[in-house]
């Protein structure tokens, strides 16, 4: 099984968020369109709207609302406190879990993380896959996005503090999902500002249930 606890270049990204909350929402654009529309939209494609969904990272958010305007319900949730007080003083439910460290619920028809797991080196990433598929349903669905690239670094980019960046291309990336047991169904490849990003939807491999989530 997987080692739960945080390395020490998680413990300083989550710091760096939770000391500029306002500068990462006044650097993020609200608006959900073009590639980010398109793979939420994706994730939850055929899902009835009472499926349970959990989003990890939910910063200020706005994937959570676009979902939710959808007709979904998405339980909200962030390893930063400063993200959690925010969206409750805008009157949304959320609460605070550690993708690494923290206990999934059980029986998830979906899971979604944007801009999150780019934040975890490749132990961390297997960690999370591994806990996710332990959490969803047969055929649930895992949609995560990552900034397309080779290697890793701390950047002070953004927020004016250090963040830890892992970075992935499709071909680097597809067999790691695939060894914590999930089915490619969609990586798309955009780019923002100048960033490549991939945006990747997966789907739940049923086969050989016991061999997987014990990365």
């Amino acid at each position: 099984m997987y080692n739960c606890n945080m390395s020490t270049s998680n413990e300083k990204t989550v710091e760096a968020y939770n000391n500029h909350i306002q500068q990462y929402v006044d650097g993020t654009t609200h608006d959900v369109s073009g590639p980010i529309k398109y793979w939420l939209d994706s994730i939850v494609e055929g899902l009835p709207y009472d499926a349970r969904i959990m989003e990890l990272g939910s910063a200020f958010g706005r994937d959570a609302d676009y979902l939710e305007s959808k007709g979904f319900t998405v339980d909200r949730t962030d390893v930063t406190p400063g993200f959690v007080k925010l969206q409750k003083e805008l009157g949304r439910s959320s609460r605070v879990l550690n993708a690494i460290s923290d206990a999934f619920p059980d029986e998830l028809d979906a899971i979604f993380a944007n801009a999150v797991m780019l934040h975890f080196n490749g132990k961390e990433i297997e960690q999370v896959l591994a806990k996710s598929y332990i959490s969803l349903r047969a055929n649930g669905r895992l949609g995560i996005t990552l900034k397309a690239g080779d290697g890793e670094e701390w950047s002070s980019m953004k927020l004016g503090a250090p963040r830890y960046f892992h970075y992935w291309r499709p071909e680097s990336i597809q067999p790691v999902l695939e060894s914590a047991g999930f089915s490619i169904v969609d990586i798309n490849s955009s780019a923002a500002n100048g960033t490549e990003w991939l945006q990747i939807v997966t789907k739940k491999n049923t086969k050989d249930e016991d061999n997987y989530g014990n990365i």
